[in-house]
């Protein structure tokens, strides 16, 4: 079978009212099949480097990404003396953890990616205090970005070109949490990260929001990225794909982070 072509095969027992999945037995095979690839770089009794604790097994595989970079195929990238058997030290995650990291990635990818000009960029905030409430709240306006556009009774403004964009209103919250912005290009065998702007304030969102009213107000005319992409995107029309990528996000990571153009 080509591998651009996807079956999916659907199993039904009990006169069609149960899946194998509704069964301990396959879902306790699944596990230890599932287990069986982690053990083959882990350790007992050590400390995960996620939770920080003391836990009966980690692992180096966490199995977060579709192409693992967690391998051991490559000895110089191994921790303590490229020796395969110590490949656990290099990301030690226990079985909670690992679970946990799934789940995020899981949220990430299908609630919290945005368009960026013919890129792709998630945010990912972080809390600076330890108020669950406030975490929510940011995670509700981010993960139903079209609810929270359409909610509200104003004109929103945008510096990109994707209509959900809801930077507008994270800037309107207190300095209390952080914005991260990641810009990853997913090609056929691996997920390259093209950019990580760490450490985002809203107040930051606010000033640039601001510069935009004062150039829209001085030349009469709506300013966003879009502009600077025109200049940033081919350097030939006879090209199929973007080629200036690089110089294109090293100005939007100037402006983010308040540097000098």
């Amino acid at each position: 079978m080509p591998n651009r072509d996807k079956k999916f095969l659907a199993v039904k027992l009990g006169g069609g009212s149960k899946f194998l999945g509704d069964y301990d037995v396959f879902r306790k095979a699944v596990s230890h099949f599932a287990n069986e690839k982690t053990s083959k770089s882990s350790a007992i009794g050590k400390v995960c480097s996620v939770c920080g604790e003391l836990k009966d097994k980690v692992s180096a595989r966490t199995f977060v990404y579709r192409f693992n970079f967690d391998t051991d195929d490559k000895p110089g990238f191994i921790a303590g003396g490229f020796d395969k058997g110590n490949n656990w030290k290099n990301i030690p995650v226990c079985e909670d953890c690992r679970t946990l990291l799934k789940d995020g990635k899981g949220f990430i990818d299908s609630k919290l990616n945005f368009k960026f000009y013919g890129l792709s960029y998630s945010i990912i905030p972080r809390l600076l205090t330890g108020d669950e409430k406030i975490l929510e709240e940011i995670i509700s306006i981010l993960s139903d970005a079209a609810q929270t556009v359409s909610l509200k009774d104003r004109i929103k403004r945008r510096i990109t070109s994707d209509e959900n964009e809801i930077l507008e209103f994270l800037a309107d919250k207190k300095d209390i949490l952080t914005l991260n912005f990641l810009f990853l290009q997913r090609q056929r065998s691996a997920e390259r990260i093209l950019l990580l702007i760490e450490d985002v304030f809203p107040s930051r969102i606010r000033a640039i929001f601001n510069a935009k009213d004062e150039v829209d107000t001085a030349f009469k005319e709506d300013f966003n990225f879009g502009k600077t992409r025109t200049f940033f995107s081919k350097s030939d029309e006879g090209k199929r794909e973007s080629d200036l990528n690089k110089y294109f996000l090293e100005i939007v990571d100037t402006v983010f982070k308040c540097g000098r153009l």
